[in-house]
């Protein structure tokens, strides 16, 4: 195992640094309340580069699950996560370098309309990150997003942008980036017309 904490282990996400090694983010529940954000690095061997996981995220009586991590260009890595308790769940990224400590002075919220927010994707850009979710807001699903600057900086609206939000839901959203063109692409089921699930698509530019 990556640890053996004897509590429930969840929500991870892997992925080659540029340095060439690899993170491993994971919620657990080592505190026996709550999901936390714990960071570990491996080298090109498996051999772990830290003594043992260190503690990024911690919300007590709140539920932080790891969705996707992407690294930048300098080695440090970024975590997009869902945070929520029984008043609903939110957005937040946040960067932190090899060793687990924080860049950004604390993590970012994506948007700060008061919805439910469900991280469904994250691709790296050559300007920073975008982190693609699905959103209560309207009362069915719709689909939003939000770019970071490698700086840590929102790009979009401060309460996020808005890939579709037509009528009914749009759902099981995915993307990909055109690193030729320099952007990206959103395809999801949608419900608009009320009968049956089309598959729509999206440029963000």
């Amino acid at each position: 195992p990556v640890f053996e904490s004897g509590t429930p282990q969840n929500n991870y996400d892997i992925k080659l640094t540029s340095n060439n090694n690899l993170a491993f983010v994971f919620s657990d529940q080592r505190n026996f309340i709550d999901n936390d954000i714990y960071f570990q690095l491996f080298n090109n061997s498996g051999t772990t580069i830290l003594s043992e996981p260190v503690l990024v995220v911690d919300n007590f009586f709140i539920d932080d699950n790891v969705k996707f991590i992407e690294s930048d260009h300098n080695g440090n890595v970024l975590i997009v996560y869902d945070s929520g308790d029984f008043s609903g769940t939110r957005a937040y990224a946040v960067l932190v370098d090899e060793i687990g400590s924080l860049i950004w002075d604390s993590p970012i919220r994506l948007s700060l309309y008061e919805s439910d927010q469900f991280i469904k994707g994250l691709v790296k850009t050559e300007s920073g990150f975008f982190v693609m979710w699905a959103d209560q807001r309207s009362g069915s699903a719709d689909i939003y997003g939000q770019m970071i600057d490698f700086n840590g900086n929102l790009l979009g609206s401060e309460d996020g942008i808005a890939i579709s939000s037509q009528a009914n839901d749009q759902q099981s959203p995915t993307m990909s980036y055109n690193q030729v063109n320099d952007n990206i692409i959103v395809c999801w089921e949608d419900f608009r017309n009320g009968v049956d699930f089309d598959i729509f698509c999206s440029e963000i530019d």
